[in-house]
């Protein structure tokens, strides 16, 4: 899975972990939190403001939420499966 963040300015945002790691069961509750990423940002104002994403193939199951107070990203079941999940990796791109 790969979680995007973009903001609009001249210094580009970086992930202040190299890998995130989560693990889950398959029946996890919709709209549970399976973790957060956060990311940080040499501007100031509006322009460290910064939006997480996942790509279109990963929002089957899951959402992000930005929360624009603290710069994370928060990564939610947006649907229950019946999959098993052993891990997933959030990798900066």
């Amino acid at each position: 899975m790969t979680i995007q963040v973009d903001d609009i300015n001249d210094n580009a945002p970086r992930f202040t972990q190299k890998r995130y790691q989560a693990t889950m069961s398959e029946n996890f509750p919709t709209g549970a939190s399976v973790t957060s990423v956060s990311a940080t940002d040499h501007d100031i104002g509006p322009n460290a403001k910064m939006t997480y994403t996942l790509k279109e193939a990963d929002r089957e199951f899951f959402s992000m939420t930005s929360v624009e107070a603290t710069n994370t990203g928060v990564l939610k079941v947006f649907r229950v499966f019946n999959s098993y999940f052993t891990f997933l990796d959030f990798v900066q791109n």
